[in-house]
Formats: structure tokens, sequence, C-alpha cells
């Protein structure tokens, strides 16, 4: 009876050190089996898929094919994720088995070199041989049990691992893995593929756009058709052949896709988000001015990147397929949520500025890998709730993302998103998003202040490297614009300023008779600056103002025209237009990818 508890612990320690092993590589073999049988990629290379798809193209009409391959794409898109569930968890059970014999292992281990003081003593070559025995029966199953224990690890790891890599709501990938972002390609240069194009910032390359058009006659007009509904104040994308913009309302949000050789709707894609509480979103309000597509989509060239007010984000591929999606929880925005997206390299930069006071930790700076929409990083905030855009500014040694928000304009690193430097200069309400020149980033905000900063500081920089700050004309909504020697902004007053870029001096300072939503764009030598009401104004952006043109689309705009080989789209209140019939204007580059219709 003295010996029983020790037996006791001998015999448990064996069955952990010995059963764990054995669970694992149970676990591993089956996930092994599952997926031998199913394969990771059959959503995509589906047969059947395939060829309905290539019946739709040749019938896009026919609605039993349409009701066919949305049934098969469903079929297939929930085994994909079933066998996503059954990986992680088998990944989790694989994990667990390794624990127990990991420690069994080591408690079989520990037991051993005693001696059981029961036992008569043998003889001494009797006693030899059973301590030979012994230890190597010992190191037998510590070794056997340790290489099962790593394959199940390794099986269990490849398991969670190939569950977490496909993102949030994800879609199976291609063997070959998503394709790559075009950012920084001369596709990209030539599209306008972000709020306020390729910079972000609001420059257009190139000569030769529009002076001079009139939208009833269609003189110099390509084409005019009305916007799929629900409402929108986003603003448009062009990528090759494509234009693309965003629409919602309470329950329901689109992307559309439409044509620029006539506007014909190319297809309309509804996004779908699980939310991990939707009874939560009940409560959410947005202001009518702002609405529940306010924040401008981007593309890499391959994959369309949609948010809204809901926080809903999700990216859809050229084909219209939803690929990933993910929704954080209600926003608390006191307006609504409009920052737009922002791509750099294969990042989706998304600025989620939230909540009242900054030290609720409610925002939040995030890169998701625009492949699978898993998040590479994040950078909590210290700001209140704000409706900037980041801008992604090349400075002499690197890049860095430069957001505005309420009290801090804050850079961070693109690679794993420190931040780099701050300066506490801004407050109130924060819409406009900053804009840089070589070294120095620019900002704003009414009832604030307008400021340059180099961008070669660490840490504060409020004291150190802030070159200047005026106070007139100061925008609540429209983002700013320079090309290096001069700073430009218009205001909802109608008030538009311009200031010396380097010394901050105020150069000239004009009342016009709108509003101004949509953000100035530089294209070519003329600012063209497009009014609440619908007026448009060019002028150059110099030291004094001269009204070069003023006309028209003849209904109010809101969001900011895209410019693309020759051709200005604007979204208007009810209609998309587009002004210029060139197909590309000289010194610029046509853009053309193999994804173009």
């Amino acid at each position: 009876m003295k010996n029983a508890p020790r037996q006791l612990r001998i015999s448990a320690a064996r069955a952990l050190a010995v059963g764990g092993p054995v669970f694992c590589l149970g676990v591993a073999t089956l996930l092994l089996f599952f997926t031998l049988r199913e394969g990771n990629d059959r959503w995509l290379e589906s047969t059947d898929l395939t060829s309905l798809r290539t019946q739709l193209e040749n019938d896009p009409e026919n609605l039993a094919i349409k009701e066919k391959l949305h049934r098969l794409d469903q079929q297939l898109r929930q085994e994909f994720f079933l066998q996503r569930r059954r990986r992680r968890i088998g990944g989790w059970l694989l994990l667990a088995g390794a624990v127990v014999a990991l420690w069994g292992i080591h408690w079989n281990s520990a037991l051993q070199p005693e001696k059981l003081p029961s036992l008569p003593p043998p003889p001494e070559e009797q006693a030899r041989a059973i301590a030979r025995r012994r230890s190597l029966e010992t190191r037998v199953l510590n070794g056997v049990a340790a290489v099962m224990v790593l394959l199940g690890v390794a099986a269990g790891l490849a398991g969670l691992l190939s569950t977490f890599l496909t993102g949030p709501q994800h879609a199976a990938t291609a063997k070959t893995g998503p394709p790559r972002s075009l950012y920084g390609s001369e596709a990209w240069r030539g599209n306008w593929p972000q709020f306020r194009g390729p910079t972000g910032m609001g420059l257009a390359a190139g000569s030769g756009w529009p002076t001079e058009w009139d939208v009833p006659s269609g003189r110099n007009v390509a084409w005019k058709v009305p916007l799929p509904g629900p409402t929108g104040n986003s603003s448009p994308l062009v990528w090759g052949k494509r234009v693309f913009l965003t629409a919602a309302s309470r329950e329901n949000e689109y992307l559309h896709c439409i044509s620029t050789t006539d506007g014909a709707l190319i297809r309309t894609t509804e996004i779908h988000v699980r939310r991990s509480n939707p009874t939560a979103f009940d409560k959410l309000e947005v202001m009518e001015e702002t609405g529940y597509a306010a924040p401008t989509p981007a593309t890499d060239g391959h994959r369309v990147f949609v948010t809204f007010a809901t926080a809903d984000i999700a990216a859809v591929d050229f084909d219209g397929n939803q690929i990933w999606a993910w929704n954080p929880g209600p926003p608390d925005s006191a307006y609504g949520l409009a920052s737009s997206l922002m791509i750099y390299g294969d990042l989706v930069l998304w600025q989620l500025d939230q909540g009242s006071e900054a030290d609720e930790g409610k925002s939040r700076l995030f890169a998701f890998d625009g492949r699978t929409g898993v998040p590479a990083w994040q950078a909590p905030r210290p700001v209140v709730n704000s409706w900037t855009t980041p801008v992604v500014v090349p400075t002499r040694s690197s890049f860095q993302i430069v957001t505005s928000g309420s009290p801090f304009v804050i850079a961070y690193d693109p690679a794993d998103g420190h931040e780099i430097w701050r300066a506490e200069l801004l407050g109130g309400d924060i819409a406009p998003s900053p804009v840089a020149s070589g070294n120095t980033v620019f900002v704003t905000a009414a009832g604030a202040v307008a400021a340059a900063i180099r961008t070669d500081g660490r840490g504060d920089v409020t004291k150190t490297h802030v070159l200047w700050k005026g106070y007139d004309g100061l925008p609540d909504t429209a983002s700013p614009l320079t090309d290096g020697r001069y700073f430009l902004q218009a205001g909802s007053d109608g008030e538009v300023s311009c200031y010396d870029a380097q010394s901050g001096k105020l150069l000239w300072d004009e009342v016009f008779d709108c509003g101004f939503q949509a953000s100035p764009v530089l294209a070519g030598e003329l600012v063209y600056l497009f009014g609440d009401d619908g007026t448009v104004f060019l002028f150059p952006l110099e030291a004094k103002f001269t009204l070069t043109a003023k006309l028209s689309v003849g209904e109010p705009v809101r969001a900011t025209p895209a410019f693309k080989g020759g051709r200005i789209y604007v979204r208007g209140e009810k209609n998309l237009i587009c002004i210029g019939t060139d197909a590309t204007p000289a010194g610029s580059s046509g853009g053309e990818s193999n994804n173009d219709q």
C-alpha cells in the first residue's frame, strides 16, 4: 500500500506521455485526410463554376444561369468555411494534445530515476540489467513521444496558420497566391486608384485636360448616366476601362462598376459583412450630409477596397466577387465615418478615429494586407473622432504615413506602424487631409490652423519642426492642395486662399459665390475646383489669382472628381458625368492593365 500512490503516478505519467502523442497523431492524420480529400482551392478550381461564368458572359441576362451560379458559389463558399473551421479546431486540439504529452514526458522522466524502496534489492547483475532496461525504455519512450509531439505541433500550427492567413471572412486563393498590388507602377500612375489620385493629394499628371464643355448640349461630354441607387458621397475611382463608386443606405451597401466607354453599368456587388453583434447597429446615427457611403474606396489594380459609415470594410475583385470583409463593431462618430481608404504597397490603410475623448482608446490606424484581409499591424491613436484620410509621404530616406486628428498630426512608419513624430496643432472637427511636397507636410482645419511641418523630426516636434502657421481661409471639409511652391485651400463658405508654401505668407484670398466640399485638383497647369452647386472654376496655381474659366456640370457636386486619360469623371448629385473625349492626353500614361475590359 505504501508504494501504491507512486505506482499510480508512474502509470499516469506514462499514459500521458504515450496518449498525448497518439492523440496528436490521430488528429493530424484526420486533418491530413480532409486536406487531401478536399484540397485548398476547390472554390477557385471548380469546373462547374468556370463553365457557368463562361455561360453568363455569353448570355448576361439569363436569370437561370445567374441563379445556378449563385447557388453553386454559395455552396462552395460554405464548404470552404467549413474546412477552415475544421482546421482551426484541429489545430487547437493538436496544441492541447502536445501540451499534455510534454507534461507527461516531463513527469515520467522525473519519476523514473527514483528507486522503489519497498522492493528487495536484487543481485548486483540483475540490478544493473534492470537499470539499463529502464533507462533504455525511458529514452525510447521520450524520444518517440517527442517526435510525435513535434509532428503534431507542426501539423497543428500548419492548420491554424492556413486558417489565420486567409483573413477575416476570406475566400480561397489560388495556388500561386493572390496577385500583388500594382502600387507605384506605371499603371498606378496612369489611373485614378484612390481618393485624390495616385498620390492621394489631388495631382493629375500630363496635359490636355478639358478646359471647356457644355453638359446640356453634350459638347465635349462623352456621356452622362443616372447614378445607380442608393445615394453616396464617395468619390469615383478609375482603373483602365472601369469606374468604381460606392453607394449605401442604412440596410444595404454596394460597389458599382461602370464602363468608361459609354457609362453602362457593368455590375453591382452588394457587400455582405458578418457582424458580431448586429443589433448594436440599430442605434447607429449618421448625418444626412455625410450619408452611409462617404468614404472613397481604393483599388490596387486587382481588387477594390470599400468601407462605409457602419465601419464595414471589404475587398472585391474585378469580377465582382467579395474576397474578404470585416467589421470591428459599431463606430462612435459624431457625423458618420468618412475617412477614405489608401494604398501603400500591398497594404490598405484605414484611419478609424472614434470617440469624444482620446483616453477612451477607440481610435486606430489599421494596415490590412489587401490580398488576404489580415491586419499587418494596427496603431492606437491618441485622438478623438475625425474624418480625415491618411496620406503616404515619400521623404528623403523612406516613406511616412501622415495623419491629421485632434489634437495631433502624427507620422507612422508603414513597415510596422510605430510612431515617428507628432505635432500638437489641430483641434475641433478635423476633415481636411494632409498634403506634402518634398520634406514638408501641410495640414489645415477650420477653427484651428494651417501649418507646414518638416518630416525629418522624431518624437514631439511641435516646438522644433513647425515651419509656419496661418489662420486665413481655413476649410472645414475639402482637403488642401500644394505643388511645393503654393498651398491652396477652399472652404464650404466659399473662401479660397493661397499661401506661399515656403514662407507661409498669404498671397491671395478670394470669396466665391458657392461653397466647396469637393477637394481641388491640380491637373496640368490649372486648378479644377468644383463647387457645391456644380459650378467649376479653373485657374492657375500662382501668386496672383486669375480666373481662366467658369463652367458648370448642371447639378450639385460634393465628391472629388477623378482624372484619367484626358477625361474627368464627376459624381454629381444624380448623375455620373464623363467630361472630355480624348482617350489619352499628351504627356500622360495610359496605365492600362490586363484587368481592363
